[in-house]
C-alpha cells in the first residue's frame, strides 16, 4: 500500500539530506579518512569516499585496506559499518 507525503514531510526530508540524498546523521558519522570496520567483523578499513553506487539508492562507503602487502578495495552499505 502506497502512502502519500504532504508538503511539510517532503520539505523536512530535503532539509535532512545531503546533495547525494544521504540522511545527514548517517553521512556525518562517516567521512573520507575515517577508519571503519564491518559490524560483523573483518579488517580495519579506511573510508575513501561516501555516496551512492550508480543505479542504486543505497548509501555506501568506498573503503580500502591492506591484506598483508596487497591493497584491497570494496564498497559497503553505510548501515553495515561501524567506526573502528
Amino acid at each position: 500500500m502506497s502512502r502519500l507525503l504532504d508538503y511539510t514531510q517532503v520539505a523536512d526530508m530535503k532539509c535532512c539530506t545531503t546533495r547525494h540524498g544521504i540522511p545527514r546523521e548517517i553521512e556525518m558519522d562517516f567521512k573520507a579518512g575515517d577508519t571503519v570496520q564491518l559490524k560483523s567483523g573483518g579488517p580495519v578499513m579506511t573510508v575513501d569516499q561516501i555516496g551512492q553506487r550508480m543505479h542504486s539508492s543505497v548509501d555506501s562507503a568506498w573503503c580500502q585496506w591492506f591484506e598483508k602487502t596487497k591493497l584491497e578495495k570494496g564498497v559497503f552499505p553505510l548501515t553495515s559499518l561501524t567506526k573502528a
